[in-house]
């Protein structure tokens, strides 16, 4: 899925301009999160103290939107393991804390973007056959894997281990692409002709109950990396690099075209920068786990936020990473101080693909006080297969109701009343299907009719409720 700006930002409403004389730029801002688990406090009785953790994290993300204004937080990326046990009623849990934080932050309840983990794997969907298909690409690698997903039966069992983890990145706009694709692209314009895609993977794609470093596969379709004159790659990934059989080769793709690769998984944060070529800088953001099993001198709650601009003199990719913390003492999070005297925070990248592309044209624009609208959104929806479909703005939070305040009854309700369903339709309405539909009914123009549907519906679970 590809959101493409049109004039400002993808499904992240809520950038703002800074205050410039000469050339219209952005600042994105983002609350970065990894391994939230939610769920895990069932096996280690940790309720309060993980419950308490979140809380303040929230706090703590209102407390920073105030200290920036009149700049916003635009959004919301959670590199994996959104749940611990990859069940359906944790990720409503997570669902339910991220409108929360998205309240506090002041976007959309759209405006988060995810890429699974292996916790977000449903361990009782790994049968003895999906067992011994993961095994076999464990030790073949990605011949296997090519030869499986290219089997219908066992791609479908392959997928099955994501159900619950698909039904909640949908509602968000971040779909698995089931051929062995990716999680999901977002597109935001940062200034005229310089451009940022993130772009999801799916790391946790071959994971078993139990993981081998070095042993997981990324695969061809996920590992060779989009390229394009004036447009800079963010990657996001569960997972390290080097817990992939085909990571060096990975690797090579993310030197070669990506400026920031962000991972989660083994819960150390970290930032560091190499110059991977000639012209070429690459930042490496390695996240700590938001909510990790306990709080010790080793692991403890952490969270970034994350900053992104056009630096205009250098041409270049410019990121701040306001590093967050949780202090034991004041049982609060803050500044992550040991990083911040370790590593400068701020980076200007040397960005190629903003190079070759043609210059800025210098303009007069408004500044930050003086623009007030939020930028104008178009978005892509893209099956991977039959090329891409535009679709209207409001597309993000018709999909985001559609499928999070929606029970199967009522989506089969609004389907029906808006003519999206077939005449003499009597099979079962998968997830799938529904997807499909709902997408079907938006591109061909019913999206005033769905937006009037999802109101009169969720009135009426108000209402009753």
């Amino acid at each position: 899925m590809t959101l493409v700006i049109s004039g400002g930002l993808s499904n992240y409403c809520g950038a703002q301009f800074q205050s410039s004389t000469e050339i219209c730029q952005m600042s994105l801002i983002l609350v970065h999160l990894s391994d939230i688990h939610f769920g895990q406090e069932r096996a280690n009785k940790l309720v309060e103290v993980h419950k308490d953790a979140r809380e303040r994290l929230l706090d703590d993300v209102r407390k920073f939107g105030a200290d920036i204004a009149p700049k916003r937080i635009s959004g919301v990326l959670v590199t994996g393991d959104i749940a611990y046990g990859g069940k359906p009623n944790e990720y409503e849990d997570a669902g339910q804390w991220l409108d929360r934080l998205t309240q506090i932050i002041g976007c959309s309840r759209s405006d988060v973007q995810v890429v699974p983990g292996n916790h977000d794997i449903d361990w009782d969907e790994i049968s003895a056959s999906v067992a011994y298909l993961l095994k076999e690409i464990e030790i073949h690698g990605e011949d296997k894997l090519d030869e499986f997903l290219n089997t219908t039966n066992d791609r479908e069992i392959l997928y099955r281990r994501f159900n619950s983890y698909e039904r909640f990145a949908d509602a968000y706009n971040c779909p698995l692409d089931k051929g062995g694709g990716g999680a999901g692209d977002r597109v935001v314009e940062l200034a005229p002709g310089r451009r940022l895609r993130f772009t999801g993977l799916n790391s946790a794609l071959t994971c078993a109950k139990v993981d081998t470093q070095g042993k997981l596969v990324l695969g061809e379709r996920q590992r060779v990396l989009q390229r394009n004159s004036g447009e800079e790659l963010v990657v996001l990934s569960h997972h390290p690099m080097s817990w992939m059989i085909d990571g060096e080769d990975a690797n090579g793709y993310i030197r070669a075209r990506a400026r920031v690769l962000v991972t989660g998984h083994e819960h150390k944060p970290s930032a560091r920068v190499e110059h991977v070529l000639d012209d070429a800088d690459l930042l490496t953001i390695e996240a700590g786990a938001t909510t990790p099993p306990g709080s010790d001198d080793e692991f403890t709650y952490a969270y970034n936020l994350l900053e992104f601009a056009w630096e205009e003199k250098e041409d270049a990719l410019a990121v701040t990473v306001h590093s967050r913390c949780w202090s034991e003492t004041r049982k609060e999070f803050v500044e992550d101080v040991a990083r911040a005297e370790s590593e400068t925070g701020y980076y200007v990248l040397a960005s190629p693909r903003y190079k070759e592309a043609p210059q800025v044209q210098v303009k007069q624009t408004a500044t930050a006080s003086e623009t007030n609208e939020p930028p104008v959104i178009q978005q892509e929806s893209s099956n991977g297969e039959n090329g891409s479909d535009l679709m209207p703005a409001e597309y993000p939070d018709i999909i985001l109701r559609f499928f999070k305040d929606l029970v199967p009854s009522e989506r089969l309700r609004l389907l029906v009343e808006v003519g999206a369903v077939p005449e003499n339709w009597n099979d079962k309405l998968s997830h799938g299907i529904e997807k499909a539909l709902i997408d079907r009914a938006v591109q061909s123009g019913r999206a005033a009719d769905i937006r009037a549907k999802l109101d009169e519906l969720i009135a009426e679970k108000n209402k009753e409720g």
